[in-house]
C-alpha cells in the first residue's frame, strides 16, 4: 500500500480512493464486472460532485474543505451522504462505482457555448476590450469621450454581435469574445497563477455565462449570500475589480476552456471591423 501510495502521491485512508481512480483511469481494472447502477437523484449536488472528485485526487478532508470553500464537518457529513446514496462500502468503492456511472467526468457547471455571430466593429472592439481591462461604463465614458447613450448603444451591438443578451457586467460578452476569438488571452506563466478553489472556480464559470448571483446559487445548491461572499473572494483571488475582467482573467489562466477555431462571423456592412489582434 505504501508504494501504491506513492505511485498516487497520496497516503493514509485517502490515498485508497486515489489508487482506485488510478486503476480505472489507467485501464488496469476495466475488466472488472460493473455493479447494478443507483440512481443519480436530487442527492448529487454540485458541491458532492466536487468532493467526489477530490476524493477521488486522494485528497484529505481538511484539504477538500479547503478547496470547496466549507468546514471539514461539512465535508464529512457530505461523504457520507454520498457513500449512502451509493450504496458504497468506504471512499475507495465509491470511486469503483463513480468511474462506473460516469459521475467524475460529469462537469458541475458546463462552459458556456457562446457562439460570436459577426466581429466587432472598430469601436466595439475598443469598448469590449476596456470591459476585459476592468474598465465600469462610467470609465469607458470619460475615456472614450462618448455619451451614455453611445456606449450603451454601441454594448447592445457588441452583444448582438458575440451572439449575447447585454446583461449587467457584460461578462458573457466578454466570454464569448474569448471563445470566438474575437480578443486574445494573453500568455500567463501558469507557475506563478493563483491556485482557484472550486467553488470559485464554479461562480466564474457561471459569471462567463452571464448569470447572476440567484442564478448561480440555483445552480449550485448554495445561497446567494455564500455566491456573494465566493465572487468577492475570487475577484481578490484573480486581482479583478468587474465581472467582465474576472472573466477575461479566467482566460488568460486557461480556466474556461480553450477558443473555438477563428470565428466564421461576418463583419456588419458598412461598419470597419477587426480580428483578434
Amino acid at each position: 500500500m505504501v508504494r501504491l501510495g506513492n505511485l498516487v502521491n497520496a497516503e493514509g485512508r485517502a490515498a485508497r480512493a486515489a489508487i482506485v481512480d488510478y486503476g480505472y483511469r489507467t485501464g488496469l481494472l476495466s475488466g472488472l464486472a460493473p455493479e447494478p447502477r443507483e440512481r443519480q437523484g436530487a442527492w448529487l449536488t454540485p458541491r458532492r460532485l466536487a468532493i467526489l472528485k477530490l476524493i477521488a485526487q486522494g485528497q484529505p478532508d481538511r484539504k477538500i474543505a479547503t478547496a470547496v470553500g466549507c468546514a471539514p464537518k461539512a465535508v464529512t457529513t457530505a461523504v457520507h451522504h454520498i457513500l449512502r446514496n451509493l450504496r458504497a462500502e468506504d471512499r475507495a468503492h465509491a470511486v469503483a462505482l463513480d468511474h462506473q456511472q460516469g459521475l467524475l467526468t460529469q462537469p458541475l457547471v458546463p462552459l458556456p457555448e457562446h457562439r460570436p455571430r459577426r466581429v466587432f466593429s472598430a469601436l466595439e472592439a475598443q469598448l469590449v476590450e476596456a470591459l476585459a481591462a476592468g474598465q465600469t461604463k462610467l470609465q469607458i465614458r470619460t475615456s472614450q469621450g462618448l455619451s451614455a447613450k453611445t456606449v450603451s448603444r454601441l454594448l447592445t451591438g457588441a452583444a448582438a454581435a458575440a451572439g449575447v443578451r447585454p446583461r449587467r457586467g457584460y461578462a458573457a460578452l466578454v466570454d464569448s469574445a474569448y471563445r470566438g476569438r474575437l480578443l486574445t488571452a494573453r500568455a500567463v506563466d501558469r507557475a506563478s497563477a493563483p491556485c482557484l478553489p472550486e467553488r470559485q472556480h464554479q461562480v466564474l464559470i457561471g459569471i462567463a455565462h452571464g448569470w447572476s448571483d440567484e442564478q448561480i446559487a440555483h445552480r449550485l445548491g448554495l445561497s446567494t449570500a455564500t455566491v456573494k461572499t465566493a465572487a468577492r473572494l475570487l475577484y481578490g483571488t484573480l486581482d479583478v475589480a468587474t465581472r467582465a475582467q474576472a472573466v477575461a482573467r479566467g482566460w488568460d489562466l486557461r480556466l474556461l476552456g480553450a477558443p473555438r477555431p477563428a470565428t466564421r462571423a461576418t463583419a456588419r456592412p458598412g461598419a470597419p471591423s477587426r480580428a483578434a489582434a
